[in-house]
């Protein structure tokens, strides 16, 4: 059991993490579910640099008041814990008071899932644990009786505008922004460039560089984004996608980077699995596939699915899982098509609207309504004789034509 100078030692440790969390003036708009706020073990997954330490240390602090003698905050790949287990450092929590305490980077402590069924089982204190490795949180057995599981995702456009630049801008419905009534869409462009006193194409393009990671917020000039956002994909192939494996080969980890810069530099990647296989030296289709998925799942590539018949889909296209990957991973400028369509994808992705590939001409579907993205100069031939058509343009102006829809607006989607 730790002793009581482990106790102080902790508080000691947390001082300088509660003043920095206090230094965040907003909050990410997600985890307003009761379940999770409620529940006795939460967990809050997602990729590295969404926000998820900032938002379980907000959501802890406010959970008690305030109060920082109620709370425990314990980053479990900092050698300091590594003498402890979870279970002896919970109960040392609610020895002396502590009502809820944060474990961080959960996937990295080897039996995490077992210390935290014994804390539902024997312990009264509450827990918010958080880890980047989402394959790890896949299987979690008995434990997911006992624990309520949130994803955290990316920010969009609306929520990054609204963080980095203090405004309020409300989310717009996908009905309301293909309405042919362009007076909102007008009013939120005016009202972004007024009070930001910026042109909204700089915001945007800052944005797709950076705007889906939270840590992408802070003035860092975009060649250290960059080299932050590399040395993050690579720690998460390196160390999350590999080590959740229950029986992993050596020279995974290299075959993964392989296949994620493949399609970082194709326009965008129409799926060649003989290709993709020779590229990466992997020599079955079954074990190809399971990379593919590993990947999908650690939310670093993003899978584009045609509907052939009425319940079969089959991939199409592969895409990076957000726009700032490929500034990131592009040997020159990115292709501007591949980060327009993976605008769309991930700000529709981000709403809760599942796309498809058209199977005609139109470059998506999603619903009754069909969607070709492209840049200003972009025509109706692919919507042609589409009933629901829309021409999404990168352009920033809303258009008078019904049929003409900035792209900047999908980034303004109600949240899921």
């Amino acid at each position: 059991m730790p002793s009581i100078e482990k106790y102080y030692q902790i508080l000691d440790y947390n001082k300088p993490i509660w003043d920095q969390v206090r230094g965040y003036a907003h909050t990410r708009e997600h985890l307003q579910f009761a379940d999770f706020l409620t529940a006795r073990i939460s967990c809050l997954i997602g990729e590295k640099g969404i926000g998820k330490t900032v938002l379980a240390c907000q959501i802890a602090l406010a959970l008690v008041h305030g109060d920082t003698t109620k709370v425990f905050y314990i980053s479990l790949d900092d050698t300091l814990f590594a003498a402890e287990s979870m279970y002896d450092l919970a109960h040392l929590a609610q020895e002396h008071g502590v009502e809820l305490v944060v474990f961080d980077e959960v996937h990295r402590y080897g039996d995490w899932k077992a210390d935290l069924k014994r804390i539902a089982d024997r312990l009264s204190v509450r827990c918010i644990v958080s880890g980047s490795s989402i394959l790890s949180f896949k299987e979690l057995g008995g434990l997911s009786r006992r624990m309520v599981k949130y994803q955290l995702q990316g920010m969009t456009l609306r929520e990054y505008l609204n963080i980095a630049f203090d405004l309020k801008i409300a989310p717009v419905s996908l009905d309301d922004i293909l309405s042919p009534d362009r007076t909102q869409l007008s009013a939120i462009k005016s009202d972004i460039e007024t009070k930001t006193a910026r042109p909204l194409t700089l915001i945007f393009e800052e944005y797709l560089r950076r705007g889906y990671y939270a840590y992408g917020v802070p003035r860092t000039s975009d060649a250290e984004f960059s080299t932050m956002l590399r040395q993050a994909t690579e720690e998460t192939i390196a160390y999350e996608i590999v080590l959740a494996q229950t029986h992993s080969r050596s020279d995974m980890a290299r075959k993964l980077q392989a296949i994620f810069k493949a399609i970082a530099q194709n326009v965008p990647y129409t799926i060649d699995y003989e290709a993709l296989k020779a590229y990466a030296h992997i020599s079955d289709l079954r074990t190809l596939k399971h990379y593919l998925a590993c990947l999908q799942d650690a939310g670093m590539i993003r899978t584009l699915d045609r509907q052939s018949l009425k319940s079969l889909r089959k991939p199409e296209k592969l895409y990076l899982g957000n726009p700032a990957l490929y500034y990131a991973y592009a040997d020159l400028r990115p292709d501007a098509g591949s980060i327009r369509e993976t605008f769309f994808l991930t700000s529709m992705a981000l709403a809760g609207h599942d796309v498809l590939a058209h199977h005609r001409q139109a470059d998506f579907v999603s619903g009754p309504y069909s969607f070709e993205v492209g840049g200003p100069n972009k025509t109706k031939k692919q919507i042609r004789g589409e009933t629901q058509g829309f021409i999404v343009k990168d352009t920033l102006e809303p258009s008078s034509d019904p049929s003409t829809v900035p792209l900047w607006a999908f980034g303004i989607l109600n949240p899921v």
